[in-house]
């Protein structure tokens, strides 16, 4: 998936989809997002200013050095999901595309989760 393809996602998610992206990416630290110009102008109508939204998530994704070193820009989506596999040891071999990866990461929070539960907690 290409950052085209990320800001697509965006675009077809609603806000309700997006609020709780959106509330992530406001957190301190490096936060970004509130100073946008078409966030300023256009929140909580979160759709007007995917852009920025995928920026962020780019940004939060990188080193902030590194990120430096890039013009202010984070790293590759692509390579942003690689490195979430890898830190949740998310077997995700060469040939794999980024929504394999994607789906084997959330079924690996799934798993993990589930594993957290009690037994009460499972049959619900």
């Amino acid at each position: 998936m290409s950052d085209a393809d990320l800001i697509d996602v965006l675009r077809q998610s609603s806000n309700e989809d997006l609020e709780p992206l959106v509330d992530i990416l406001k957190k301190p630290m490096t936060e970004t997002l509130s100073s946008s110009g078409r966030y300023k102008k256009y929140y909580p109508d979160h759709g007007k200013y995917v852009e920025d939204i995928a920026q962020c998530i780019r940004l939060k994704g990188g080193n902030t050095i590194a990120n430096v070193f890039r013009g202010m820009e984070g790293p590759e989506y692509a390579e942003i999901v690689q490195d979430v596999a890898n830190k949740l040891k998310v077997d995700c071999k060469n040939g794999y595309s980024i929504e394999e990866i994607e789906l084997k990461i959330v079924n690996k929070v799934i798993e993990e989760a589930f594993e957290e539960m009690n037994h009460i907690e499972r049959k619900k």
